[in-house]
Parts: structure tokens; sequence; C-alpha cells
């Protein structure tokens, strides 16, 4: 288990590093997260089995996903989740 992380060597260097049939989870709620949307497809594209964490199944990145989990939440940022 590892975690992609864009400040250290870069989102597509840590992708390229998966094989087809490793697991991505992802996870993404208002307001969305730009770059996770594009993460996810590269990685289903290349056999990457995703799974989402988000709050709405309407969303692109539930469409993308093997599964999905929906998760409803009250605040809008990651500072107010402390106060929800």
């Amino acid at each position: 288990m590892a975690a992609l992380d864009s400040s250290r060597q870069g989102v597509a260097d840590a992708l390229a590093q998966l094989d087809e049939g490793d697991v991505l989870v992802v996870s993404s709620c208002f307001p969305y997260t730009p770059s996770v949307l594009p993460t996810a497809e590269v990685a289903a594209r290349h056999g990457i089995k995703v799974i989402a964490l988000t709050d709405s199944g309407s969303l692109p990145l539930a469409k993308v996903a093997l599964h999905s989990v929906y998760v409803p939440h009250a605040c809008y940022w990651v500072s107010d989740f402390l106060s929800c």
C-alpha cells in the first residue's frame, strides 16, 4: 500500500509503478479536486481497479470507478470537517 503523492514524485510517475489488477482508491467531494478524475481515468484505462469515495453517484468519478462508496457530508472545506 502506498499513497500517490503529487508533491514528491508526481502522480504520473506513481501511476506508472502500478500494474494491471492493482487497486487505486480515490477520494473527492465538493469542492472537487481537479486532478482526481484524470488520475482515475488513466488508472482505469491501464487495467487498475478504481474505488471511489465521493459524495454523489452522478459524478464522472463514480462512473470511472469499479466500485463507489458515497459519503454524504455537510461541510465544504477540509478545515470545516472538524466542526461538522
